[in-house]
């Protein structure tokens, strides 16, 4: 089937919906695809432009249902985008079900907001929506889910009350509270996040790979590293110093050594990382400016992840930027908030990659940490080649419920 043209009509009230659903061929399939947040993290990208990828080569044009204002600036590769209109009410219900009775499809994506961990009420209304397509008869799924240790009661009890609605769970220990909570089997996949194909687009990462191939080229050891805000945020104002501290005295004990700093979420602090990573390169870069970098917006998704390919080590707080590294081999030590980063090592068998932020705080500790995994980094990056295979063909399971490509 032919590709469809990119293009995007942003809806602001229903009698845009009406004209703009018009306006499409009476026979286009399309899929409805129901975000986790609004734009500024590059894991809801990677998410949403392996979905829009992988529908397209089943030949639907991607619906795009945008509840939050940042999502239209957010680049998706080949395909042809709706932004609906926020709001409740009447205004909402004059769009669902046009917009959702010509669907071939509809996906709410789960990843970590599914249980209400950040908002019970936003995870219900997207739930909510999705029980609409549903009940129109259209295939429905929400793809691969965590599930946390405090998941929103509401969430759960509408979960419950739901039982033909599919969920799938990202990671085995987010399977396992699925299972429990609900009552019921929860099929296991991979996040969304492993079909993201990676590709250096943007200028900025073209010259980062630049710089790279550089250190490599004088003999150094290349460390990516990235600083959520969601860890900064719970090393109590110290995080962005003990980050110095530890970069500094990392650098100090080789020549031989380079860091990059790469953002995946490019919201204001504190959400995102572009801030504290702008000041840890401004803290650092008075003494080691030749062996620093600090890739700045813009860049997409697919740059980070073919960048993550060219370094020797990651260092992140961000989980999505972490499956990025594996799926190019490179070990990722991952500082966690939440227990998604547990079950994402679970699908590989790797342990000691994981550390909490208060950790961080301990540079001795954390340098051993950084030293051991580099000496072992052959082995590590040998366990993760055996098992990507297997955790990218979990990760085709969220297409399951379309039935055979």
């Amino acid at each position: 089937m032919a590709s469809t043209p990119t293009s995007t009509l942003i809806f602001t009230f229903a009698r845009p919906v009406f004209a703009a659903l018009r306006a499409l061929p009476a026979q286009s399939p399309y899929a409805v695809l129901i975000p986790p947040t609004d734009g500024g993290s590059l894991g809801d990208q990677a998410m949403l432009d392996a979905l829009v990828g992988r529908f397209a080569a089943r030949g639907l044009a991607s619906t795009v249902l945008f509840p939050g204002p940042g999502i239209p600036d957010l680049p998706l590769r080949g395909t042809t985008r709706f932004v609906t209109p926020q709001g409740q009410g009447l205004r909402r219900r004059l769009w669902d079900k046009p917009l959702f009775g010509r669907a071939h499809a509809a996906v709410l994506v789960g990843a970590d907001v599914l249980d209400g961990v950040y908002g019970g009420q936003a995870s219900l209304n997207r739930l909510r929506q999705l029980r609409v397509a549903q009940r129109l008869g259209i295939p429905v799924t929400v793809s691969g889910s965590s599930m946390s240790e405090t998941p929103a009661p509401e969430v759960v009890a509408f979960l419950r009350d739901h039982p033909a609605l599919p969920v799938l769970a990202r990671d085995p220990v987010s399977q396992g509270r699925f299972v429990q909570a609900l009552g019921r089997e929860v099929a296991l996949v991979a996040d969304l996040a492993f079909l993201l194909r990676p590709a250096l687009e943007a200028p900025a990462a073209r010259a980062a790979a630049d710089w790279i191939a550089g250190q490599r080229a004088a003999g150094r050891e290349v460390l990516a590293v990235n600083v959520s805000g969601h860890t900064l945020e719970r090393m109590h104002g110290a995080g962005v110093r003990a980050h110095v501290d530890l970069l500094g005295q990392w650098l100090d004990g080789a020549t031989a050594r380079a860091v990059i700093f790469i953002p995946h979420d490019v919201r204001p602090a504190p959400v995102g990382d572009l801030e504290p990573l702008a000041a840890l390169f401004t803290a650092l870069a008075p003494r080691f400016a030749d062996r620093l970098h600090l890739l700045r917006p813009p860049f997409e998704a697919w740059d980070v992840k073919a960048l993550t390919g060219l370094v020797d080590l990651v260092m992140t707080g961000r989980m999505h930027f972490a499956i990025a590294a594996l799926g190019m081999g490179t070990p990722p030590l991952c500082v966690v908030y939440q227990g998604k980063f547990e079950g994402l090592m679970a699908h590989f068998g790797l342990d000691g990659l994981l550390m909490t932020p208060d950790e961080i705080l301990d540079t001795p500790g954390t340098l051993a940490r950084l030293a051991a995994i580099l000496a072992g980094r052959g082995g590590i990056a040998a366990a993760i080649a055996a098992a990507l295979p297997r955790v990218t063909a979990l990760s085709e399971r969220n297409f399951d419920f379309l039935g055979p490509a």
